[in-house]
């Protein structure tokens, strides 16, 4: 194998993301090189205020399809990106160490100074939580890359918006940035991990990519997405969760809320990190337990 067809996005951070992933295959293959084919998604194509769509797939729908038509080898996606069941014949073959899987406050000028604070975002996971942290706040939707969603905040359009952390540090931005932690508020299921498919039938490719594969970020997000594969659902529920490995132990914490935010839970759980699926489905029952069932049963309403 002398040359591996990438498929990525076309924006800038898709790109960067991209390119970790490109950089780590050719230092552990000698003579191996990258080729990079960008493909636009459905969420390229619509404007995102007039079109309101919670399918994760508007992210990857396209790329998996190149995918199985050969097209392409392999697809590095943001993890957080990803839906909790994968087409038919793609699997997640490697996830590289993990950034940063926490949210950021982003502030813009007199920020501080102000009782009445505009925050902009176009999660409903960080919508429902920002009432929690701020006074006296209002959210404005903000869709749009990180340049765009930087640029409404230093335009004034907002006072401060939520981002990624990985997003900025990827992007080598640096801003005057509060650190958002999951007492706060809880990621996004993946937040901060870079996914790497590949076909399932694809062996030669998939023991490639086991090379740049990191236990722990791998061990992380399968309790993550364990935890929010119980409840079937996307991005139309706030929903998060995050688990950190520490001297081998793992610790999850999830969250749910209904969309109004009148009903939020929150719990956590501690265990064997090698037993990584467990543990999310085990806190996904915890969640239930304290009224995480009626959540479901209407739809977040």
């Amino acid at each position: 194998m002398d040359v591996v067809r990438v498929g990525t996005r076309g924006s800038l951070l898709s790109l960067k993301q991209t390119s970790i992933v490109t950089k780590k295959l050719e230092a552990t293959n000698s003579g191996l090189k990258c080729e990079l084919v960008r493909i636009k998604t459905l969420n390229e194509k619509i404007d995102r205020f007039a079109v309101k769509t919670t399918e994760k797939d508007i992210y990857t729908k396209e790329i998996d399809e190149a995918l199985m038509n050969g097209d392409i080898d392999i697809a590095v996606h943001s993890l957080k990106d990803l839906k909790n069941e994968l087409p038919n014949g793609i699997v997640i073959a490697a996830v590289p160490e993990r950034a940063s899987p926490f949210d950021v406050l982003v502030k813009g000028k007199g920020y501080a100074g102000k009782t009445h604070k505009v925050i902009g975002t176009s999660s409903m996971r960080r919508k429902v939580q920002i009432a929690n942290m701020i006074k006296d706040v209002e959210v404005k939707e903000l869709h749009g890359n990180v340049d765009s969603r930087l640029k409404a905040l230093d335009d004034g359009s907002v006072d401060a918006i939520v981002l990624a952390a990985a997003g900025l540090e990827r992007m080598g931005y640096s801003r005057d940035v509060e650190v958002l932690r999951p007492d706060v508020i809880v990621p996004a299921i993946g937040q901060g991990a870079l996914a790497v498919t590949s076909r399932l039938n694809d062996s030669e490719m998939r023991n490639v990519l086991s090379g740049i594969n990191d236990n722990e970020a791998e061990l992380e997000v399968t309790a993550e997405r364990a935890f929010g594969r119980v409840f079937g659902i996307g991005c139309d529920v706030p929903i998060g969760a995050l688990a950190e490995i520490k001297d081998g132990t793992m610790n999850v914490i999830g969250f749910l809320s209904d969309i109004n935010g009148k009903k939020q839970l929150k719990a956590e759980i501690k265990g064997d990190k090698d037993k990584a699926s467990d543990l999310g489905r085990d806190l996904a029952a915890k969640i239930i337990s304290i009224g995480g069932d009626d959540i479901v049963a209407k739809g977040g309403q």
